[in-house]
């Protein structure tokens, strides 16, 4: 078991590149992101190199860039989640899908 888990780590977003990156496209300096979170450009740095942090440093960042950051990681989780929603919505498609079955076999029989 251990194995595996370690096997799936490595699949694991790097969090420091995934910040870069989003600082690269919202165009936010290593300095915006230091002086929203009132430390220094080299903190941003060591940041950067990581390749995981801690809840609170992600909340932070992405409250600065105005990303949530953890629905950026979920979507990279290679489990999907399914909301309520897409529950009910997949079993609506599947009570549909019975329902059209049983219209077809009875026009087959005419």
């Amino acid at each position: 078991m251990a194995n595996t888990i370690q096997q799936n780590i490595s699949d694991m977003p790097h969090c420091g590149k995934l910040i870069e990156q989003i600082m690269l496209e919202k165009r936010f300096t290593k300095s915006n992101v230091a002086n929203g979170l009132h430390i220094s450009p080299i903190s941003i740095n060591r940041y950067i190199e990581q390749h995981s942090l801690q809840t609170g440093i992600v909340w932070k960042v992405g409250k600065v860039l105005g990303v949530n950051m953890f629905d950026t990681l979920a979507k990279a989780h290679p489990i999907a989640v399914s909301t309520n929603n897409e529950l009910l919505l997949q079993q609506r498609i599947a009570d549909l899908e019975k329902e059209l079955a049983i219209y077809k076999e009875i026009v087959a029989r005419r």
